[in-house]
């Protein structure tokens, strides 16, 4: 378990995230990835999924969240599209999720993951995490006192 400062001009919080144990290669990761988030100590749980794509200088994640306050009943899952161009030393993917505002990841080129939501009705929501040949762990600080995290492998094809 590795404490993760968070960057991106955050107020310096604090995750700990497990160390992902590998260098990242983003053509490693391309593809469909299932898993299941949740929030502790609330009941706020649910299905992720995230499709990964690559296409010449440019990558894409495309993360979907159901349950919870995310997606309530009768709603589509949070679908968080994220756009950047890839880069052997540091991707920036940036884009835009309906309750989360504006979404900015750094992702490093030993797979560490840091980032933030700006959602309009409360402050940042803190992120960190690794993504690894066979995971992504995403870490999520809410209003600097509830911790949540979604892990998720490899779809089965």
């Amino acid at each position: 378990m590795a404490t993760l400062i968070v960057g991106l001009g955050l107020s310096g919080c604090s995750l700990d995230v497990p160390d992902g144990g590998e260098p990242f290669v983003s053509e490693s990761i391309v593809g469909l990835w299932n898993g299941e988030w949740n929030v502790d100590g609330m009941p706020q749980e649910g299905e992720a999924w995230l499709e990964v794509m690559v296409e010449e200088d440019a990558i894409d994640f495309a993360l979907f969240m159901a349950g919870g306050v995310l997606s309530n009943e009768g709603e589509p899952p949070l679908e968080m599209l994220l756009a950047g161009t890839d880069d052997e030393e540091v991707i920036t993917l940036k884009g835009t999720a309906e309750k989360l505002g504006q979404v900015v990841l750094e992702v490093d080129k030993e797979g560490s993951i840091t980032g933030e939501a700006t959602p309009d009705t409360i402050p940042a929501v803190e992120i960190g995490g690794y993504v690894s040949a066979d995971e992504v762990y995403l870490q999520f600080l809410i209003l600097s006192l509830f911790t949540g995290e979604a892990v998720l492998e490899r779809a089965e094809e």
